[in-house]
């Protein structure tokens, strides 16, 4: 029986309680003793609503609490994902910034804060912005490649080594310009990633001599003799490029080819169809020039236009882009050219016999006159070999072109590595004596700070379709994220500039025009043109934008 009884060091669950009350008597007994009945009503309160709630052991006291102000959330500014303002008010955003746009809000959003933050101009300019603006569809830009590099932190699904149904699939789909994205055109061909990706990777060219590379021959330095010394030889690779420039020429009239190059030693020539980027008529672009080469086609009365003259890309081309030594095609409308050449010899006579009634001397008057002139001329020299010296022709006018270009001997060099070689051709379709160019492939892996990149670079004459081509695959891949770095052919950039700014205007001096508008009949009449029609589709747009890398994020492009 003594073992049932209770240790000593126990306490007993009667003792317990009793303890229990008399804390909670000796409490009630201090509240009812407080002097301040307000204080105990708040603290009253206080204990209503927070007894339910926990105690926050990591809670921060401060020192002095009135300089310490809390921050209070809107549960409206968290449930908004474009509402950024504490994220900013916690990053100390001076409040007082001008409110964001909608666009600066998109841009400045919880993903690129930081980025935003560390740039050294904080918000950046407007020409920044639309220079990396970001686009759902890829512009076309007329430049000329040599190489493009891209760059995806997931790998390719495909590669550089082919089978032989993929390799035969991907030049049939080339050659016969079949759409393997549409159902239509996976009927008996291979619609893999591999032999899309060699359909992508051909290109017509004329001419093709394996121990010589004919692009890009422009500003090559030549040096050494030429390989093609017999003459006979050069008469009859002379002979067969006549026949191939004729015959592209021809495809383009008649809208069945939408675009070729032609390259020489000196500068780059593009011809267009009608229809592409809202121009009406068959165009062609010649850049770079010299003086000499201007007067040449003044002399065989071809009308041109030099749109990047002025050197403002803002305004308008008008009568002022003409070469001194050419009159341009804007000429007022209901005056003669010869009674305006006939006006300005009056004008020049009466300044000769004013000068002469002043006293001078005639011989005085000649050496002033030809100071004049070469002043002029030291002017006009200055944009020799700049982008400013692009011709433009247009119609019949490029027709015209065409017919001098033919007939222009000098167009082929005469000395040099190049010597006998003919200008290079290059276009999207098969035209007579073209032949089947690969463009040549080779990939690598790069790592750098711990992470992996795949990059594969491909190397040749990559004309405009090609990088739209390259960037839909690649979509249509699902790459979240990649990059197109390009090489370009510098002489060629001016054609994406003169198409962006040659629209026209009424001045006091040109007739009235119409600018350039789409038709909808552009893209029904270029639809056996070669091209995909989603791409066709971009290409008959008015809207061109040059670029140097292209980045591809969040389904948008950003071009730079």
């Amino acid at each position: 029986m003594e073992s049932s009884k209770t240790p000593p060091n126990w306490r007993r669950p009667e003792d317990v309680m009793r303890l229990h009350k008399l804390r909670l008597k000796k409490r009630s007994l201090d509240f009812r003793m407080s002097d301040s009945s307000k204080n105990a009503a708040k603290e009253s309160g206080e204990k209503s609503t927070k007894a339910s709630v926990k105690k926050n052991p990591f809670k921060r006291f401060e020192a002095n609490p009135n300089e310490c102000k809390r921050t209070k959330f809107n549960a409206e500014t968290v449930d908004d994902p474009t509402a950024d303002g504490t994220l900013f008010r916690l990053l100390n955003f001076s409040e007082s910034q001008k409110p964001l746009t909608p666009i600066d809000a998109q841009s400045l959003s919880f993903t690129n804060a930081l980025s935003a933050l560390t740039s050294p101009q904080g918000v950046k300019k407007d020409d920044d912005q639309k220079s990396k603006s970001k686009e759902s569809d890829l512009f076309v830009d007329w430049t000329l490649r040599v190489k493009v590099r891209l760059m995806s932190t997931q790998p390719y699904p495909w590669n550089q080594r082919l089978k032989t149904c993929e390799e035969a699939s991907g030049i049939t789909g080339f050659v016969r310009c079949i759409d393997t994205d549409t159902e239509n055109g996976r009927i008996n061909l291979d619609t893999s990633f591999n032999a899309r990706f060699h359909q992508c990777c051909l290109v017509w060219q004329y001419p093709s001599i394996p121990w010589i590379d004919v692009y890009p021959r422009i500003g090559r330095k030549s040096s050494g003799s030429s390989v093609i010394s017999v003459a006979s030889v050069k008469d009859k690779l002379y002979k067969n490029w006549l026949d191939s420039f004729r015959s592209l020429f021809q495809l383009v009239r008649a809208k069945q080819c939408p675009y070729f190059y032609m390259i020489t030693n000196t500068f780059v020539c593009l011809f267009r169809a009608a229809g592409l980027n809202g121009y009406s008529e068959i165009n062609a672009s010649l850049s770079p020039t010299t003086r000499g080469f201007r007067q040449l086609l003044k002399d065989e009365d071809i009308e041109f236009t030099m749109p990047l003259k002025n050197g403002d890309h803002k305004s308008p081309v008008t009568n002022d882009c003409s070469d001194t030594g050419y009159e341009s095609v804007d000429t007022k409308e209901g005056n003669d050219e010869d009674e305006e050449e006939g006006n300005l010899i009056d004008d020049d006579e009466e300044t000769d016999v004013w000068l002469q009634s002043m006293g001078m001397a005639e011989d005085d008057i000649k050496k002033l006159n030809a100071t004049q002139l070469e002043s002029v001329m030291d002017h006009e020299r200055l944009i020799d070999e700049s982008p400013e010296s692009l011709v433009y022709v247009e119609g019949v006018e490029a027709q015209a072109l065409f017919n001098f270009l033919v007939n222009c001997k000098s167009i082929t060099a005469t000395s040099g590595s190049f010597a006998g070689v003919p200008p290079t051709l290059l276009s999207p379709v098969a035209f007579t004596g073209a032949t089947l160019t690969p463009l040549k492939v080779r990939e690598s892996e790069i790592r750098q700070n711990g992470a992996c990149y795949h990059s594969m670079e491909i190397t040749g004459p990559l004309l405009p379709h090609t990088i739209h081509n390259l960037c839909d695959l690649m979509r249509n891949a699902n790459l979240e994220k990649f990059t197109l770095t390009f090489a370009n052919v510098e002489p060629s950039k001016p054609f994406t500039r003169a198409t962006s700014y040659h629209i026209g205007t009424s001045t006091a001096s040109s007739p009235v025009k119409t600018p350039r508008t789409p038709s909808v009949f552009d893209q029904q009449n270029l639809s056996d043109c070669g091209l995909k029609p989603k791409i066709l589709s971009r290409f008959c747009r008015t809207e061109v934008r040059q670029y140097d890398s292209i980045k591809y994020s969040d389904f948008h492009y950003s071009c730079s």
